[in-house]
């Protein structure tokens, strides 16, 4: 899935895993599998994955916010950074929440969460 150079909102139809990219402006990408993959350079705008399962950023990846989709959702969705800076927030459930590197800023917004 290929966004433009303008604001995108890149979201899958369906639970298979897909590799998307933004091409600039401030884009969206909501993950509903774990083996997708999302893919942006430095410098492209404010960048967001927005995540129904647990799910990791690629290695490189230059994404500013990483959460849940739901964030009064009560299900464990484990969530991990990549080395540069994100901010990442859980949900209500008991997350796993990782930086994976960076100057990251976490945020757990309820339930018994592990940082």
């Amino acid at each position: 899935m290929k966004g433009t150079s303008g604001n995108d909102v890149l979201r899958a139809s369906d639970s298979g895993a897909h590799t998307m990219a933004g091409y600039g402006g401030n884009d969206d990408y909501y993950v509903n599998n774990s083996a997708s993959k999302v893919i942006e350079s430095a410098g492209q705008g404010q960048d967001r994955v927005w995540a129904s399962v647990s799910y990791a950023l690629s290695a490189g990846s230059s994404i500013e916010v990483l959460g849940t989709q739901k964030d009064a959702g009560t299900t464990a969705i484990n969530l991990t950074g990549n080395e540069l800076r994100q901010h990442v927030i859980g949900n209500a459930g008991d997350n796993i929440i990782n930086g994976g590197g960076g100057g990251d800023w976490l945020t757990g917004n309820g339930g018994h969460d592990t940082f």
